[in-house]
């Protein structure tokens, strides 16, 4: 089941998550390009392909169950 969380609007305080998010998605994304040898002309593709690996990885909170379910 996915749970929508909203935020108030130009309210920082409450994009923690995302902050720490962003980040990761983007290293994990150079990391790929780089291991690989692609060009960065592909990092939206990669961006993609990033974030639908991680929303099937098994997660400790959800108690080793992925995102996706």
């Amino acid at each position: 089941m996915i749970i929508s969380q909203r935020s108030c609007p130009y309210t920082p305080q409450q994009n923690g998550v995302v902050e720490c998010k962003n980040p990761h998605l983007l290293d994990v994304v150079h990391v790929l390009l780089i291991d690989l040898s692609v060009p960065f002309k592909f990092w939206v593709e990669a961006l993609s392909i990033v974030v639908y690996l991680i929303n099937r990885f098994s997660i400790v909170t959800l108690n080793y169950d992925s995102p996706y379910f």
